[in-house]
């Protein structure tokens, strides 16, 4: 053998070396967080969040390096995990308006439309089934942040699916209907209608 291949072969070898002391025989890497608050504000809102709806979902990140469309082998990183969440709808309290019509007993309650507020993750309750990396595709912090939104989107029109809308305009009602018992005898009729 020459010089030259024993010289590329013990290369090679030290290499594989290196990436396996690094992988399988040292500590786990030491990682550091910093985190500042760069502002912070308060805000009144008038949200009256009437119906949740409870969301497992199950992610899957997925990226490989391709040639001429096809995946070049051992150039994959996965990951495969899952998170609880919640979907929060309810209507805006500030838009709310009632009119009270004491010769006809009745009280006119116009509601805005019931809106998604948020969608928000436990982020304690992230279990990870499959993570696989590979140093030639490495998965990005940008990669995460789109399955994440992705993840909400899917919980929010599944939400909506369900019917999280139409369950929050009749707990919205209800609730206003107690709230306005308590200041008006029952010979008062309730009537609701939703604002455009």
């Amino acid at each position: 053998m020459s010089k030259i291949i024993k010289a590329v072969v013990l290369c090679i070898l030290l290499a594989v070396s290196l990436f396996f002391i690094a992988h399988y025989v040292l500590p786990e890497k030491n990682v550091e967080y910093d985190s500042r608050t760069k502002e912070f504000g308060l805000k009144n809102i008038g949200q009256l969040a009437t119906q949740v709806g409870y969301f497992t979902n199950v992610q899957t990140i997925s990226a490989s390096r391709d040639v001429l469309g096809i995946t070049v082998p051992f150039t994959q990183s996965r990951y495969i995990y899952s998170y609880d969440g919640v979907v929060k709808a309810g209507i805006d309290f500030e838009k709310v308006v009632a009119t009270v019509n004491d010769e006809e007993k009745t009280i006119t309650v116009s509601m805005p439309k019931p809106e998604i507020f948020d969608v928000t993750v436990d982020e304690n309750s992230l279990v990870v089934y499959d993570e696989t990396k590979n140093v030639f595709t490495p998965l990005k912090l940008n990669d995460i942040k789109e399955s994440s939104l992705t993840m909400k989107k899917e919980a929010q029109e599944k939400a909506m699916q369900y019917g999280i809308l139409n369950n929050a305009q009749s707990n919205a009602e209800m609730l206003i209907t107690g709230f306005l018992a308590s200041s008006y005898t029952q010979d008062y009729k309730i009537v609701f209608t939703v604002q455009e």
